[in-house]
């Protein structure tokens, strides 16, 4: 089985916080994840081995750490992690939690090593690791805690430039449980801290005053100091994680623990976190009896681990026991600070702000001689760096042979934000006469001091609203009233006022989170906020935290609802609690609401809805209904029936149309006026619709708004008083305007012999056959009108000379006349003349100036000569010729499909003699004749 490397035997007698594996089978059921941390984060969205940043939401963060040996462990936890810290580096509010895990393990040159899938049945878990192992056959890891079968051992280890490439399934990001956010990352195996004191100097004292001289006052309390460096470069690599050890402390070989024979104690951390680069001293106390006596210290390895353990414990160091004689030797030893919990900690690690009160500890030791024949007195110097500003403050405190190290305690408060350095002092009492001077000035230590916290006094006033439908205008809610009163399905704007005052250290509140509960019930997620839930930058004054709600009753009656608001601020807010809190009483009643729905149209006698009638033709008289149906089971009330309404918008059943929009196309009769409505019962509006035979054909939006009469009860939403529908009307296949003046038919000949009579003639230099002016009315729902074909074919003396063919997207012109325009060679089938003959097509797109409002489509088609036909038969063109128009088209409003065609005749007549070439060229102006779909 894969394994952790064990400790050493001289471990063994250590309290060691354990790391707690989640397993790697393929179901977890309750892992327990340890508080790790991991070397960034991803939050990718692609394939694997794809380092983009697509994924919409969600992060991971996963290291693997590798020891000594090339074990390695894998770590994987939703979020945001810091390697120096080992903690969380940004927590998000919700970084969700893991749904299932595939993770591969990739060589140097990226060939995969090993592969395991992890599913997890129980929601929750954001912490995943494991112990990597690389000869997994699937069934689970040696060493999880999964409960599945473990694999065999594994000798395969961790090598140089190997990764591990994590692809998670994400649920609760962001606190949504039903989204899954699938997230990738490839990291590269870092190695474990290697704190390493094997050659590490056991000193007597700290800092600038710490001495290899290890000779001891017997029965005098003596600190001693032992540097954990978390420095060590492994494969040319610095440090990148922090290192947690708890320093063993061991005399005469016995492990040392506080208040022992020794009187052993700890004058710094027992347990020492030390950052990247960073070095850290063990700091503890002995009082030693006479004799000599042999001192080593261990760095115990936590959490995440020590790449070496071997080299983790100092050589033997032999101290020296004697009783105190001569003058006395005080030393100045660590200098903390109490920022209020009752105990001193390290200044360096302490968050320090301007205008809080501290204490500062300043400790003395008694190294050596007899005791001083009073207190000793502890100066410090305290200098802002940056602007040199200085303060001398003092304390005393008592020291003597065989008593712990003493501290004087010094009350002090920086003014201000800054750097500042403080360098201590000890003297002793007059007359006095210290035995080694240079040890009694103390480190001098750098601090930060940030600037003092913000406050302010927010407090939550009364509540008021406002209903725009019944001209209600900020007034407070109170208790239960007649007066403070909405109609049910009103929506009204509750609003708790805000008093921002006495703000100091800052300009504004950063943040003001708003709560609202509704009847009790936090509704906080789910309100229609309109000043929150988060007010940002809030300056003195006044500000709001206010939502929309409408309350729906079921019956009549007076219904009283509470509404309350809470807020919490992002700063130290002085107001008392139960001024952070507001709440009131609104009555609520149920109205008569009107609600319209889809239009209707009588077809034979029986309604169908207008939406989905599409056989409505050119020329038809068809009665259109507006149902309207009362809302209230228990009051019935009465609708005036508005006009039908033509509008080029679309219109749902919540949205009224202000005004026509467009001159109506048809001719309408509004055959009901006002229509009674019973409790919960529906009626209709009916309208008689003529549609003349040049109608513009398409989608035609219809709307019908009704309006309760003044002596019924109030319309609490009026917004849904429409019926609303789209008349879609279809032509009856003819062009609505065809002129005949627009057909052209151009011959012209050359000739040797001057006479008519002469067949063939040599030459056929010039043919044209054109028609133009076919239109189309349509309705411009949108700018984007549809999609239009027009096909074209001439025919003439009983022989067709092919069909050409354009499709186009046309679109609403604004002003004047829009074309779209193809040339094309090619006629389908190749007519006699082929390839000579080609053809011409515009579809174009203009306002109606007989209908405002509505476009107009107009088409020409026109078959020409590319070129000279020699020995031509003659006439090419006789009798009549007739051109076949056909327009299909699509438009876009209600997926109309649908076409119109004409048919035009020109009879064709002799040819005439014209400037030394005959030619036939004849322009005629005649009635076309039209059929629909020839």
């Amino acid at each position: 089985m894969i394994s952790l490397r064990s400790f050493s035997s001289s471990f063994t007698t250590l309290a060691v916080a354990a790391i707690a594996l989640i397993g790697c089978g393929r179901d977890i059921d309750a892992p327990v994840a340890p508080n790790g941390v991991t070397p960034g984060s991803a939050n990718l969205d692609g394939r694997p081995g794809d380092v983009g940043n697509s994924a919409k939401q969600g992060s991971i963060a996963t290291r693997v750490l590798v020891d000594a040996s090339g074990n390695a462990t894998l770590e994987i936890r939703t979020g945001t992690y810091d390697d120096a810290t080992n903690s969380p580096a940004t927590p998000p509010a919700s970084a969700g939690y893991f749904q299932k895990i595939q993770y591969k393990i990739l060589d140097a040159n990226s060939k995969q090593v090993a592969v395991e899938n992890v599913n997890f049945k129980t929601d929750g878990v954001n912490v995943y690791t494991t112990p990597v192992d690389l000869c997994s056959t699937g069934k689970g890891d040696a060493g999880d805690t999964d409960g599945d079968k473990d694999d065999q051992a594994c000798t395969t280890k961790w090598g140089a430039g190997w990764t591990v490439l994590v692809q998670a399934n994400l649920n609760g990001v962001g606190g949504d449980g039903s989204k899954t956010d699938v997230v990738r990352d490839q990291q590269p195996g870092v190695s474990l801290p290697d704190v390493d004191i094997q050659s590490q100097q056991v000193w007597k004292g700290l800092g600038g005053n710490r001495t290899a001289t290890l000779s001891v006052v017997s029965g005098a309390a003596t600190m001693f100091s032992v540097d954990f460096p978390n420095t060590k470069s492994i494969n040319g690599q610095p440090p990148v994680v922090g290192a947690n050890m708890m320093c063993a402390v061991f005399v005469d070989g016995a492990q040392q623990t506080p208040g022992n024979a020794n009187a052993f104690a700890y004058s710094g951390p027992q347990n020492i976190a030390i950052a990247p680069g960073q070095t850290v001293p063990c700091v503890f106390t002995l009082t030693l009896g006479f004799g000599s006596h042999t001192v080593h210290v261990t760095a115990m390895p936590l959490y995440p681990g020590d790449y070496d353990p071997a080299n983790n414990t100092t050589a033997d160091f032999t101290i020296l026991s004697a009783p105190a004689t001569g003058d006395p030797d005080v030393s100045a030893g660590l200098t903390q600070a109490d920022t209020g919990s009752g105990a001193p900690h390290n200044l360096t690690l302490l968050s320090l702000r301007a205008q809080e009160p501290i204490t500062l500890y300043q400790y003395t030791t008694l190294l050596g001689g007899q005791a001083p024949t009073g207190p000793v007195t502890c100066t410090l110097t305290i200098v802002n760096t940056g602007t040199s500003a200085t303060q001398t403050i003092s304390g005393t405190a008592t020291v003597s042979p065989g008593a712990p190290s003493d501290a004087c305690k010094i009350p002090y408060t920086f003014a201000a934000a800054g750097t500042y350095s403080i360098t201590p002092v000890i003297s002793l009492p007059a007359g006095g006469t210290d035995a080694n001077a240079a040890n009694n000035t103390g480190s001098t230590i750098t601090i930060t001091v940030a600037p003092p916290i913000p406050e302010a006094t927010v407090t939550a006033d009364a509540i008021s609203f406002t209903d725009a439908a019944e001209s209600i205008t900020n007034q407070q809610i109170g208790l239960v009233s007649a007066a403070d009163t909405v109609h049910s399905g009103d929506v009204a704007t509750y609003a708790a006022r805000l008093t921002v005052s006495s703000l100091l250290n800052t300009s504004s509140v950063n943040t003001i989170s708003c709560k609202v509960f509704i009847d009790g019930v936090d509704k906080t997620s789910t309100a229609s906020w309109v000043s929150g839930p988060t007010l940002s930058n809030v300056a003195a004054g006044s500000a709001m935290c206010s939502i929309n709600q409408a309350f729906v009753e079921t019956d009549n009656a007076l219904h009283p609802h509470t509404v309350a608001f809470s807020i919490s601020t992002g700063i130290k807010n002085d107001a008392p609690v139960a001024n952070t809190s507001i709440s009131g009483t609104i009555n609520d009643i149920r109205r008569a609401d009107v609600q319209g729905s889809s239009l209707l149209v009588l077809v034979n006698g029986q309604p169908a809805s207008l939406d989905t009638v599409a056989t409505i033709k050119q020329g038809a008289t068809v009665t259109v209904q507006a149902p309207f149906t009362n809302g209230n089971t228990t009051i019935g009330t009465s609708l005036t029936c508005g006009s039908l309404l033509v509008n080029h918008s679309a219109i749902t059943s919540l949205t009224a149309p202000a005004v026509d929009t467009a001159a109506d196309a048809f001719t309408q009769t509004q055959t009901t006026g006002t229509v009674s409505i019973g409790a919960g019962g529906t009626s209709v509006c009916s309208y008689t619709v003529v549609l003349p035979s040049n109608l513009a054909v398409g989608a035609i939006p219809l709307a019908v708004i009704g309006t309760p009469t003044a002596s019924s009860p109030g319309d609490p939403i009026v917004s849904n008083n429409v019926a609303a529908g789209v008349l879609t009307v279809k032509s009856n296949g003819a062009f609505t305007d065809v002129k005949a003046t627009d057909a052209v038919i151009t011959q012209e000949w050359l000739t040797t012999s001057g006479s008519l009579s002469s067949s063939p003639f040599s030459e056929l230099t010039g043919q044209g056959a054109e028609v133009d002016q076919l239109a189309l009315l349509v309705v411009p729902n949108n700018a984007d009108l549809g999609s239009f074909t027009l096909t074209g074919t001439v025919m003439s003396n009983g022989t067709t000379y092919g069909t050409g063919t354009y499709s186009t997207e046309v679109f609403e012109s604004d002003n004047g006349k829009t074309c779209y325009r193809s040339a094309q060679t090619g006629l389908v089938p190749s007519a006699a003349l082929d390839p000579n003959l080609r053809y011409s097509v515009a579809i174009c797109s203009a306002p109606a100036t007989s209908q405002p409002g509505f476009q107009v489509i107009t088409v020409d088609y026109t078959q020409s000569l590319a070129g000279s036909i020699f020995n031509a038969s003659y006439p090419l063109f006789s009798g009549t010729a007739q051109f076949k128009i056909v327009l299909n088209y699509h438009l876009a409003l209600g997926n109309v499909t649908d076409g119109v065609s004409a048919l035009v005749t020109v009879p064709i007549p002799l040819p005439h003699f014209a400037g030394g070439q005959w030619s036939n060229d004849t322009q005629v102006s005649l009635p076309q004749v039209q059929s629909p779909a020839p």
